[in-house]
């Protein structure tokens, strides 16, 4: 026999019959519970209700003035809710309030990436006299190319021409 699914995750509140029919021994094949649940949870709620300081905090734990998403959540949700407007409606309006500030902070994230870019880019990339310096050298290149290709053309003809008066004259003999 086993616990029910009610009882799996807490056995203790189990009556003896039930745990006995499981074969269940709390503190032996089960262990016992590390905290009472109600009384760990109003020492936690009297922890964060106050700071180390022991003054009420406001703020948020991971807040930073470089974290504008934090701070528009903050402003949203906190001591100045209205209790006229229902949850729901505060929460839609907090996460849009967070969500577009985490899209502005995103987009000044990408400037800044793009800036850094383009100086990194500027350093990399030779310069305009360089690549001026490049581009003649290649039309040099091209037109040495040409001169080659002409001067070979006119060796071809002249063999030709040699060819021919040689079998002109061979042809006369």
């Amino acid at each position: 026999m086993q616990l029910p699914a009610s009882l799996t995750h807490q056995p203790w509140s189990a009556t003896p019959l039930e745990l006995k029919g499981a074969g269940v021994e709390l503190g032996k094949t089960y262990p016992e519970p590390i905290i009472e649940h109600r009384l760990g949870r109003e020492r936690a709620l009297k922890a964060l209700s106050q700071d180390p300081r022991g003054t009420s905090t406001t703020r948020h734990p991971l807040y930073t003035s470089l974290n504008p998403a934090i701070v528009a959540a903050l402003t949203t949700l906190g001591d100045d809710m209205d209790d006229e407007k229902p949850v729901l409606e505060q929460m839609t309006d907090a996460m849009s309030s967070a969500a577009e500030a985490t899209k502005e902070a995103a987009k000044t994230a990408v400037k800044k990436v793009r800036k850094a870019a383009k100086r990194v880019a500027k350093k990399v990339t030779p310069k305009k006299k360089a690549a001026k310096k490049s581009k003649t050298a290649k039309k040099a290149g091209k037109k040495s190319s040409a001169k080659k290709s002409a001067k070979k053309s006119a060796k071809k003809a002249v063999k030709k021409t040699a060819k021919k008066k040689k079998k002109a004259r061979k042809s006369k003999r």
